[in-house]
Protein backbone atom coordinates (compact mmCIF):
# COMPACT_ATOMS: atom_id res chain seq x y z
CA UNK A 1 0.00 0.00 0.00
CA UNK A 2 1.62 3.04 -1.01
CA UNK A 3 1.45 6.33 1.18
CA UNK A 4 3.27 8.72 -1.06
CA UNK A 5 0.84 10.40 -3.30
CA UNK A 6 -0.19 13.86 -1.13
CA UNK A 7 -3.85 14.09 -2.35
CA UNK A 8 -6.34 16.74 -0.73
CA UNK A 9 -8.24 14.58 1.09
CA UNK A 10 -6.78 14.99 4.52
CA UNK A 11 -9.58 15.13 7.43
CA UNK A 12 -7.56 17.33 9.67
CA UNK A 13 -5.75 20.51 9.86
CA UNK A 14 -3.68 22.57 12.55
CA UNK A 15 -5.91 24.57 15.03
CA UNK A 16 -4.64 27.69 14.27
CA UNK A 17 -6.25 29.37 17.81
CA UNK A 18 -3.11 27.03 19.45
CA UNK A 19 -0.25 28.33 17.50
CA UNK A 20 2.21 29.81 19.36
CA UNK A 21 5.35 32.27 18.80
CA UNK A 22 7.37 31.56 15.82
CA UNK A 23 4.93 28.88 14.20
CA UNK A 24 3.45 29.87 10.89
CA UNK A 25 0.77 28.22 9.24
CA UNK A 26 0.20 27.90 5.02
CA UNK A 27 -1.69 25.24 3.14
CA UNK A 28 -5.08 25.34 4.39
CA UNK A 29 -3.80 25.34 8.27
CA UNK A 30 -2.12 21.81 6.97
CA UNK A 31 1.44 22.71 7.21
CA UNK A 32 3.44 24.90 10.07
CA UNK A 33 6.32 25.94 10.00
CA UNK A 34 8.99 27.04 13.39
CA UNK A 35 10.93 29.85 12.68
CA UNK A 36 12.28 30.04 16.50
CA UNK A 37 13.49 27.38 19.01
CA UNK A 38 12.38 25.89 22.52
CA UNK A 39 8.98 23.43 23.10
CA UNK A 40 6.06 24.67 21.69
CA UNK A 41 2.96 22.92 21.24
CA UNK A 42 0.18 22.71 18.51
CA UNK A 43 -3.21 20.77 18.33
CA UNK A 44 -5.12 19.52 15.43
CA UNK A 45 -8.62 20.70 15.25
CA UNK A 46 -10.84 17.45 14.99
CA UNK A 47 -11.98 16.33 18.33
CA UNK A 48 -11.88 12.33 18.77
CA UNK A 49 -14.51 11.43 21.55
CA UNK A 50 -13.51 6.91 22.18
CA UNK A 51 -16.86 6.48 23.29
CA UNK A 52 -17.82 7.14 20.10
CA UNK A 53 -16.33 4.40 18.61
CA UNK A 54 -14.42 3.51 15.52
CA UNK A 55 -10.55 3.98 13.97
CA UNK A 56 -8.85 6.76 12.61
CA UNK A 57 -5.78 7.25 10.63
CA UNK A 58 -3.17 10.41 10.64
CA UNK A 59 -0.62 11.08 8.09
CA UNK A 60 2.48 13.61 8.50
CA UNK A 61 4.98 14.56 6.37
CA UNK A 62 8.18 15.61 7.74
CA UNK A 63 9.04 18.22 5.54
CA UNK A 64 11.97 19.70 7.26
CA UNK A 65 13.64 18.38 10.52
CA UNK A 66 17.44 18.18 11.08
CA UNK A 67 17.58 14.87 13.34
CA UNK A 68 20.52 15.00 15.59
CA UNK A 69 21.70 16.66 18.41
CA UNK A 70 18.89 17.05 21.14
CA UNK A 71 16.84 18.23 18.38
CA UNK A 72 13.68 16.59 19.40
CA UNK A 73 10.05 16.36 17.29
CA UNK A 74 7.00 14.72 19.41
CA UNK A 75 3.60 14.10 16.84
CA UNK A 76 1.14 12.29 18.37
CA UNK A 77 -2.30 12.54 20.26
CA UNK A 78 -3.45 13.94 23.57
CA UNK A 79 -6.37 15.23 25.47
CA UNK A 80 -8.38 18.28 23.78
CA UNK A 81 -8.24 20.19 27.04
CA UNK A 82 -4.19 19.91 27.41
CA UNK A 83 -3.10 22.96 27.50
CA UNK A 84 0.95 22.49 28.20
CA UNK A 85 3.94 24.17 26.83
CA UNK A 86 4.79 20.68 25.93
CA UNK A 87 2.50 17.48 25.90
CA UNK A 88 5.68 15.01 25.60
CA UNK A 89 6.72 15.00 29.12
CA UNK A 90 3.16 15.37 30.44
CA UNK A 91 1.06 12.89 32.77
CA UNK A 92 -2.08 13.47 30.92
CA UNK A 93 -3.76 11.17 28.58
CA UNK A 94 -1.36 11.43 25.78
CA UNK A 95 0.50 9.19 23.79
CA UNK A 96 3.56 10.75 21.10
CA UNK A 97 6.17 9.70 19.06
CA UNK A 98 9.93 10.63 19.24
CA UNK A 99 11.04 11.17 16.04
CA UNK A 100 14.81 11.63 17.00
CA UNK A 101 15.31 8.50 19.14
CA UNK A 102 12.04 6.38 17.52
CA UNK A 103 10.62 6.34 20.67
CA UNK A 104 7.41 7.24 22.52
CA UNK A 105 6.55 9.21 25.26
CA UNK A 106 2.94 7.88 27.36
CA UNK A 107 1.51 9.46 29.72
CA UNK A 108 4.97 11.23 30.25
CA UNK A 109 6.72 8.06 30.96
CA UNK A 110 9.35 7.75 27.59
CA UNK A 111 10.09 3.84 25.97
CA UNK A 112 13.16 4.08 23.84
CA UNK A 113 12.87 1.12 21.95
CA UNK A 114 9.60 1.50 20.48
CA UNK A 115 10.08 2.57 16.72
CA UNK A 116 12.71 3.71 14.50
CA UNK A 117 14.20 7.36 14.09
CA UNK A 118 12.68 9.44 11.41
CA UNK A 119 13.94 12.22 9.06
CA UNK A 120 12.98 14.97 6.60
CA UNK A 121 10.85 13.27 4.07
CA UNK A 122 9.60 10.37 6.40
CA UNK A 123 6.05 10.12 6.68
CA UNK A 124 4.64 8.99 10.61
CA UNK A 125 1.47 7.59 10.34
CA UNK A 126 -0.86 7.68 13.67
CA UNK A 127 -3.41 4.56 13.55
CA UNK A 128 -6.34 5.10 16.22
CA UNK A 129 -8.96 2.20 17.38
CA UNK A 130 -11.34 3.42 19.58
CA UNK A 131 -13.14 -0.09 19.15
CA UNK A 132 -10.20 -1.99 20.33
CA UNK A 133 -8.92 0.76 22.24
CA UNK A 134 -5.15 0.96 21.20
CA UNK A 135 -3.05 3.06 19.16
CA UNK A 136 0.37 2.51 16.90
CA UNK A 137 2.63 4.20 14.99
CA UNK A 138 4.25 3.73 11.39
CA UNK A 139 7.14 4.88 9.41
CA UNK A 140 6.42 5.36 6.21
CA UNK A 141 4.81 1.81 5.10
CA UNK A 142 6.06 0.08 8.17
CA UNK A 143 3.87 -0.24 11.17
CA UNK A 144 4.73 -0.45 14.50
CA UNK A 145 3.53 -2.77 17.74
CA UNK A 146 1.13 -1.19 19.79
CA UNK A 147 2.08 2.21 21.93
CA UNK A 148 -0.79 2.71 23.52
CA UNK A 149 -4.31 0.80 24.68
CA UNK A 150 -7.17 0.45 26.96
CA UNK A 151 -7.48 4.64 26.89
CA UNK A 152 -10.51 6.62 26.85
CA UNK A 153 -11.11 10.50 26.36
CA UNK A 154 -11.42 13.10 23.94
CA UNK A 155 -8.06 13.56 21.90
CA UNK A 156 -7.03 15.57 19.00
CA UNK A 157 -3.80 15.56 17.32
CA UNK A 158 -0.83 17.16 18.54
CA UNK A 159 2.84 18.50 17.67
CA UNK A 160 5.84 19.38 19.82
CA UNK A 161 7.79 21.48 18.39
CA UNK A 162 11.37 22.67 19.21
CA UNK A 163 13.93 22.94 16.60
CA UNK A 164 14.00 26.10 14.63
CA UNK A 165 12.84 25.46 10.80
CA UNK A 166 10.91 22.54 11.34
CA UNK A 167 8.15 21.86 8.95
CA UNK A 168 5.25 19.33 8.96
CA UNK A 169 2.13 18.94 7.03
CA UNK A 170 -0.93 16.67 7.85
CA UNK A 171 -1.50 15.13 4.01
CA UNK A 172 -4.03 13.13 2.79
CA UNK A 173 -5.25 9.94 0.86
CA UNK A 174 -4.47 8.48 -2.65
CA UNK A 175 -7.50 7.35 -4.71
CA UNK A 176 -5.28 3.86 -4.73
CA UNK A 177 -5.42 3.89 -0.95
CA UNK A 178 -9.07 4.84 -1.19
CA UNK A 179 -9.87 1.68 -3.75
CA UNK A 180 -7.99 -0.52 -1.13
CA UNK A 181 -9.66 0.27 1.86
CA UNK A 182 -13.24 -0.12 -0.08
CA UNK A 183 -12.05 -3.43 -1.87
CA UNK A 184 -13.00 -1.89 -5.41
CA UNK A 185 -11.06 -0.67 -8.12
CA UNK A 186 -9.00 2.77 -8.58
CA UNK A 187 -12.13 3.85 -11.77
CA UNK A 188 -14.88 3.37 -9.69
CA UNK A 189 -13.27 5.90 -7.24
CA UNK A 190 -12.77 8.35 -9.97
CA UNK A 191 -16.30 7.53 -10.99
CA UNK A 192 -18.27 8.20 -7.25
CA UNK A 193 -16.03 11.66 -7.23
CA UNK A 194 -16.96 12.87 -10.27
CA UNK A 195 -20.53 12.06 -9.75
CA UNK A 196 -20.22 13.83 -6.43
CA UNK A 197 -18.85 16.70 -7.82
CA UNK A 198 -21.50 17.16 -10.50
CA UNK A 199 -24.23 16.48 -7.86
CA UNK A 200 -22.73 19.55 -5.94
CA UNK A 201 -22.44 21.79 -8.40
CA UNK A 202 -26.08 21.49 -9.14
CA UNK A 203 -26.78 21.86 -5.82
CA UNK A 204 -24.64 25.20 -5.45
CA UNK A 205 -26.35 26.17 -8.99
CA UNK A 206 -29.60 25.79 -7.26
CA UNK A 207 -28.71 27.27 -3.73
CA UNK A 208 -25.34 28.47 -3.69
CA UNK A 209 -22.46 26.92 -1.86
CA UNK A 210 -22.78 25.85 1.82
CA UNK A 211 -20.24 26.86 3.95
CA UNK A 212 -17.84 24.12 4.75
CA UNK A 213 -17.83 22.37 8.05
CA UNK A 214 -15.83 20.91 10.05
CA UNK A 215 -16.44 16.68 10.22
CA UNK A 216 -16.35 15.46 13.69
CA UNK A 217 -15.83 12.11 12.42
CA UNK A 218 -13.90 9.65 9.80
CA UNK A 219 -13.70 6.11 8.61
CA UNK A 220 -10.61 7.14 6.29
CA UNK A 221 -8.00 4.90 6.94
CA UNK A 222 -4.70 4.18 5.25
Amino acid sequence: MSCEADQPYAHDEWNKSTIKSGMTLSNDNRTVSFSTGGWKNLKGTLKMDSSEGGRYHFRIKIESHENSGSNSLMIGICDHNNNSTSVYSNSGNNCVYNLREGGIWVRGTENKTYGEKMQTGDILGIIIDFDEKKLVFQKNEKVFRTAWSNFTGIFVLSCDLNYKNDRVTIIGYSLRQIAIHLDINVSKVRYWLRKWEDEKRITNKKTGPKKQQNHTRTENFC
